[in-house]
């Protein structure tokens, strides 16, 4: 629970990788550090994440995820950022030509301009989604042929 009114940040990434493939690395919550560009993982344990990037520690709770309609939601516990009551929710929806990886975000910005915050928070959703893209990309190039 948090404020009536919270500020709202979306990114989508189109793309012509699997669905699957995306939703399979996002959903193992713990493992963020596989894929997303300089976090070192910290600790992991059932529905908590803790993990660093450039020395800051981001703590996060999961919040639901749901395998069948490819959806994710955390909290922010502690971190960097200049929010509060911050929650995401991540999704990953089949197209025929690949996948759509859309990010939701709700907060309340603190010490910050709203527009520089929502600013920084689309760059890094935007670096985010690209990270889990090429990771994914990856792992199928190297992938061995049957």
């Amino acid at each position: 629970m948090g404020p009536e009114t919270r500020d709202r940040v979306e990114a989508q990434l189109r793309t012509d990788l699997p669905a699957a493939a995306l939703w399979a690395v996002l959903a193992e919550f713990g493992g963020i550090a596989n894929w997303l560009g300089g976090a070192e993982p910290i600790e992991s344990k059932d529905d908590f994440r803790r993990f660093r990037i450039e020395g800051a520690e981001f703590c996060e709770t999961l919040l639901f995820c749901d395998d069948r309609r490819r959806v994710l939601g955390y909290r922010l516990d502690k971190g960097p950022l200049p929010v509060s009551h911050y929650e995401a929710t991540l999704r990953v929806t089949p197209r025929d030509d690949g996948a759509v990886i859309s990010m939701v975000a709700t907060y309340c910005p603190i010490g910050i301009d709203p527009e520089k915050c929502l600013r920084l928070l689309l760059r890094a959703f935007t670096a985010s989604l690209a990270d889990l893209e090429g990771h994914v990309r990856q792992g199928i190039s190297a992938a061995p042929l049957p």
